[in-house]
Formats: C-alpha cells, sequence, structure tokens
C-alpha cells in the first residue's frame, strides 16, 4: 500500500514554493495552488446525482411504494417488463437516463438532517446492467424542501438535494415513454399499394 506523502507550502512574495516530505528538492508552483487549497472542503464534493456508464444501462426500475415500472433494453430497443405489447419511445428512456447522469446535485445535508423522507421514499430508482444483477445505480427520493428534494444514493453515507425540477423530470411514470401512433417512423409504416404508386 502506498504511504500518503506531505506537501509543504511556502510563500516569499508572490511566489510560492513546494517541498515533499522526505526530500531535498524545491519546486518553485503556481501561485493558484494555495488559492485551490483555501477553498472549504465543501467545493470539492462530487456534485454529480449518479456517476455510470450509460450504455450499460439494460433495466431502469421505478419503485414507488411497491407501485413496480420496469423499463428493459432487449436487441437496442426499450420496453416494458411486464407489458411486451406496448411500444415504448427508445429516445426518451435514453432522455431519462441522460438526464439522471446529468443532474447536479444543490447541496449536501447531514446525516442527522430532520425531515429527509428518505426513510420512506416516494420513488426508488436503480439502473442496472444486462440481467438486473449488477445495480449500477440506486436513488431515493424522498421530502421535498422548498425547490428541492432529498435523495440519497447508495454507498453514500450523507443525504442530498437536488432541484425538484429536475427530479419532475427523472419521475416519470409509464405513459410518458410510449410511442404514440403519430410518432412511429415512416420505417414502421408497411406501404399499400397506393403509396407503392405514388413513390
Amino acid at each position: 500500500t502506498k504511504q500518503p506523502e506531505s506537501l509543504r507550502l511556502g510563500k516569499v512574495g508572490k511566489d510560492v514554493y513546494a517541498m515533499r516530505s522526505g526530500k531535498e528538492t524545491i519546486y518553485l508552483v503556481d501561485s493558484k495552488v494555495l488559492e485551490t487549497l483555501q477553498r472549504p472542503a465543501k467545493e470539492y464534493r462530487n456534485r454529480s446525482l449518479a456517476e455510470f456508464n450509460r450504455f450499460n444501462i439494460k433495466r431502469i426500475r421505478f419503485d414507488r411504494n411497491g407501485k413496480i415500472l420496469d423499463l428493459v433494453k432487449k436487441e437496442n430497443k426499450w420496453g416494458i417488463a411486464d407489458q411486451p405489447d406496448k411500444e415504448i419511445d427508445t429516445h426518451k428512456v435514453e432522455a431519462l437516463i441522460a438526464k439522471v447522469q446529468d443532474t447536479k446535485v444543490t447541496r449536501y445535508a447531514t446525516s442527522q438532517t430532520p425531515n429527509t423522507g428518505l426513510s420512506k421514499p416516494g420513488l426508488t430508482l436503480q439502473l442496472s446492467d444486462d440481467d438486473g444483477e449488477k445495480v449500477n445505480v440506486l436513488l431515493k427520493f424522498g421530502a421535498a424542501q422548498g425547490d428541492q428534494i432529498f435523495v440519497a444514493r447508495e454507498k453514500l453515507p450523507v443525504p442530498f438535494l437536488i432541484k425538484l425540477s429536475d427530479y419532475k423530470e427523472i419521475n416519470l411514470e409509464g405513459s410518458a415513454f410510449m410511442l404514440k401512433n403519430t410518432e412511429k417512423s415512416k420505417s414502421d409504416v408497411v406501404p399499400n399499394e397506393q403509396t407503392k404508386k405514388d413513390s
């Protein structure tokens, strides 16, 4: 295991110098290093709602207090697991995945923050790989607080908040993904005798 190293910094006039512990060499470094190190620790926190490879996601589960909606991807097409006859707009599912990946945390709470609503989340969202065995992302959405909502992410010890407007774009019902007849592409339309004559 690699041992941590100490870095000593010093300033003479406008020049900033650095020296590694146990080493004799002194380096002249960019003065912005000091500015960066003086920032509060909270500025270094990861602001992503979730980090994952969107191309690995093959199953999305919405769990609203036991009411389950499972979207599954097979042969590059998305569908509803228990309603295979329903046509799903793949672009809308991909937009949801992108929204989850691109949403930013507005602030972190503490594990003692009251009234988060996370003990009984209104929505648990799970993004998984091919077989659903490996959960890539598990998010629990709790209580709203003004224009934000509390979220818990698996393996992260503290809750955080995101914009309520972002949550509304994530918390979609199955009907939001349905492909309407007018949205079918021309390639889905089987030509009849009249359209063959016109072309």
